[in-house]
């Protein structure tokens, strides 16, 4: 395996910490195997009926690997999905400059790397490895979006007396950051800082020379901020199926039944959304 290297430009030393050619390849390797399994799949769709329109395979292939809703469908979306193996050909880099460091992981999945590749996760052990001996940080942006699959305690522990965070995703997302990542960061907000373009937009942090501490610039929202963009649907659920007080009147009853049936309506195309959002952002 090569040992990462260090280029420097000017005053800016930029270091690859991994993945190895190895690694990679590895990943390579396993997309095209997945990605024929989808060929194959596809081909199965218009034996089973031929005057099936693409659109119609479309749609099958899209519910096969990604939702999964049809039982009668054999394929295992988490067996089948490339996304996490993507995700793990990112390229993890440290930059210094002025007496500080940053790193920046693409959207690789430290936490849970969804593979039982042993070559891989032998991978993802030694990048790991190599970042918690180069830690502590002044900066480091969270992979993936913050996503609960890309970062853990573990990880934070790992990288010591970093102090300064940032989660990067849209204006609009209803999944990123995870409420576990971010709830995570909460519990050490006495110790860390964060922002978060979703809640914050443009965010800047600012490092000078000799000076250890960033000037941090948000464009809008507050610092530290740990609401979560989706529902909670276990919780939901659970509100949900409660049942209704008993009451006296039959009126009073049918009212009741009425207003909770509204509310599990309601409450079902909450959860429907939620999960169609989530599904999509772990299509990316």
């Amino acid at each position: 395996m090569r040992t990462p290297f260090s280029i420097f430009i000017s005053d800016i030393k930029l270091k690859i910490l991994g993945p190895s050619n190895a690694h990679l390849l590895e990943c390579a390797e396993l997309i095209g195997e997945k990605t024929r399994d989808s060929v194959n799949l596809i081909d199965s769709f218009f034996k089973r009926d031929a005057r099936a329109s693409e659109a119609t395979v479309y749609r099958q292939l899209a519910d096969a690997l990604f939702f999964k809703t049809d039982s009668s469908n054999p394929v295992d979306a988490s067996a089948t999905r490339p996304g996490p193996l993507i995700n793990l050909q990112s390229v993890v880099t440290q930059f210094e400059c002025a007496g500080h460091k940053f790193l920046f992981a693409g959207d690789f999945q430290f936490a849970d790397p969804q593979t039982k590749n042993p070559a891989i996760l032998n991978g993802v052990e030694e990048i790991k490895a190599k970042i918690k001996e180069e830690s502590p940080y002044s900066f480091v942006k969270l992979s993936h979006h913050g996503s609960d699959n890309a970062f853990s305690e573990e990880m934070l522990a790992d990288l010591g007396d970093t102090k300064n965070f940032g989660l990067c995703a849209g204006r609009e997302s209803t999944h990123h950051p995870a409420r576990e990542i971010l709830k995570l960061l909460d519990e050490h907000r006495d110790k860390i800082k964060w922002a978060r373009t979703d809640h914050n937009g443009l965010v800047t942090f600012v490092y000078k020379k000799n000076k250890k501490e960033p000037e941090i610039k948000i464009e809008k929202g507050v610092l530290n901020d740990a609401k979560p963009n989706h529902i909670d649907l276990t919780a939901s659920i659970s509100a949900a199926v409660q049942p209704s007080p008993t009451v006296s009147s039959t009126k009073s009853s049918t009212a009741a039944a009425s207003r909770e049936e509204s509310s599990k309506s309601t409450l079902s195309k909450e959860i429907e959304r939620e999960v169609s959002e989530k599904n999509k952002s772990r299509m990316l």
